[in-house]
């Protein structure tokens, strides 16, 4: 079984984050993808900093699968329209 992880924030004003965290949620659930959610106003500096370093970006939200960067919910959104989604986030083996 893949572990995903699904980094997003409760604590933000852009509406473009809050609509691709929600969309991003709506995809995971659709897949019935057993995900950890991790609200990144929660972590402290340095696990953030963390985070930041192996995805290369601080935009929201953000996923990995079994500790690697796939993408935010542009980057979820291409796999699943490119049909590749599913073997991304191992969905045929959980």
């Amino acid at each position: 079984m893949a572990h995903v992880i699904f980094y997003m924030t409760n604590a933000t004003g852009l509406r473009k984050t809050k609509t691709d965290i929600r969309e991003t949620r709506y995809l995971l659930d659709a897949k019935r993808v057993i995900y950890e959610e991790v609200d990144v106003s929660l972590m402290d500096d340095d696990e953030r900093a963390e985070m930041w370093g192996k995805s290369g970006t601080k935009t929201l939200p953000q996923v990995f699968v079994d500790d690697e960067y796939i993408g935010g919910y542009d980057e979820l959104q291409e796999l699943e329209e490119e049909g590749k989604l599913d073997a991304v986030l191992k969905v045929d083996q959980q």
